[in-house]
């Protein structure tokens, strides 16, 4: 009997661990690789609750830059603080709120990749914070890091 309950245990433990990490990482679908938002906007009427970022960026961890007077990564911070899927590898960079308005995002012309993640990461939290629901957003994210600068 203990054995059996060992081995429920251990197999609850495993799928919990597994659904846990399919959650946060990178998944292919035949349209691209697509991260992820690490959570959805609560206390709406949309029946979309996250965000959609189409972006030229190829490659996961590319979002990985530890954006500017942070400890976190401009990929956790559009994903969990902005609620935003990040679907890489698309024509053009766009945001697609949870309304489904669209919004054209620059393609900035720089020579470090870094420095473009985190220019149009810049630009898709400004962008977010203009919006109805992700003023407050925005208001929660700075008063954790007030230092954040969201000039380009």
């Amino acid at each position: 009997m203990k054995n059996y309950l060992l081995i429920v245990l251990l197999v609850g433990v495993w799928s919990w661990d597994h659904v846990a990490q399919t959650k946060s990482s990178p998944y292919e679908t035949p349209n691209g690789t697509i991260l992820s938002a690490l959570r959805e906007r609560s206390g709406i009427s949309f029946d979309k609750k996250t965000r959609d970022l189409n972006t030229l960026v190829l490659e996961s961890s590319d979002f990985d830059y530890i954006f500017p007077n942070t400890d976190i990564s401009c990929g956790h911070i559009l994903r969990y603080y902005f609620h935003t899927n990040i679907h890489l590898g698309n024509d053009s960079n766009e945001l697609i709120s949870m309304n489904r308005s669209v919004f054209r995002l620059n393609d900035y012309n720089v020579s470090q990749q870094k420095e473009y993640i985190i220019n149009l990461s810049k630009q898709v939290i400004t962008t977010i914070g203009d919006m109805a629901f992700g003023a407050s957003e925005l208001r929660d994210f700075l008063s954790i890091y007030p230092n954040v600068d969201l000039s380009n």
